[in-house]
């Protein structure tokens, strides 16, 4: 591989490198992929800027505390399934292999506990959240009930034409995926668009509570043959936005669940 040069320029609101440069620097991660060198740094505010092999700016990265960078990398850790469901989270072998302390490492589990996709035991630590047939009924059932007033109070308060542009684009997005975790992503966000424009900041929370859970699922079906095919189900959701008629927006959803749940209930079968 021929050696590229990136030029990092550092922004900081006060100018100039503060004194916990040395501790923001001493995690880096490093992606080799199409030619160019993505450097990622994990601190608190500001801001790098990346450039490719011919001078040209890549995008901006914002820097994210290193809480949060350490919660964002374990929670796509266990919702993609790399920490299969249940099994032990050695916090050892994770502060040797993102390099971070005890404190910024168990503050991101207790985040990831309060979402719960992590349990703790006392003498045996923490763990990836177990998945039971029963859990997935409790999971659905509770998020099916948050959706039902998420979608009414949407429609009868929220902007009609803001929400049928955003799910239509959900739509348009799902249609054009290339893979089923894309279908996945399009799916959540139509759903999100209800959330977000309920008027009630309690009942979005609420969700926020749970979401982890609900993705855990969606991303279990993403794995499952024939979670590709619920564009019809987007589809009708759109009309059911266009047609101020909430009923078929959650006729919808529940036809998802009916569809989805025979296939995660089979896949945690057959990774007992």
């Amino acid at each position: 591989m021929a050696i590229l040069v990136v030029i990092v320029t550092w922004f900081h609101s006060t100018g100039g490198l503060p004194r916990q440069c040395a501790h923001w620097l001493a995690m880096t991660a490093k992606t080799y992929k199409h030619k160019y060198i993505a450097l990622s740094v994990l601190s608190g505010g500001g801001y790098l800027q990346i450039f490719g092999k011919r001078g040209h700016p890549m995008a901006k990265i914002r820097k994210q505390s290193l809480v949060d960078q350490i919660y964002s990398l374990l929670r796509e850790s266990i919702l993609t399934l790399r920490y299969p469901l249940g099994s032990r989270i050695n916090v050892n072998e994770i502060q040797q292999e993102y390099g971070v302390s005890s404190t910024p490492l168990r503050e991101a589990l207790n985040r990831l506990q309060q979402e719960g996709l992590v349990t703790t035991q006392t003498n045996v630590g923490a763990s990836v959240l177990p998945l039971t047939p029963h859990d997935v009924e409790e999971i659905e059932e509770v998020a099916f009930a948050l959706q039902t007033a998420a979608v009414h109070f949407a429609l009868s308060r929220g902007n009609r034409e803001l929400i049928l542009q955003k799910v239509d684009e959900q739509v348009q997005r799902y249609a054009s995926s290339r893979n089923s975790r894309e279908n996945l992503r399009a799916f959540h966000e139509l759903i999100g668009v209800f959330y977000h424009n309920c008027g009630n900041r309690r009942l979005d929370n609420s969700m926020i509570a749970i979401q982890g859970q609900v993705l855990l699922l969606r991303y279990i079906y993403a794995e499952c043959p024939g979670s590709r095919d619920n564009l019809d189900l987007l589809e009708k959701m759109r009309d059911g936005v266009r047609d101020n008629d909430p009923q078929a927006i959650l006729d919808a959803l529940q036809c998802y669940s009916r569809r989805s749940r025979p296939a995660i209930l089979a896949w945690l079968e057959a990774h007992k």
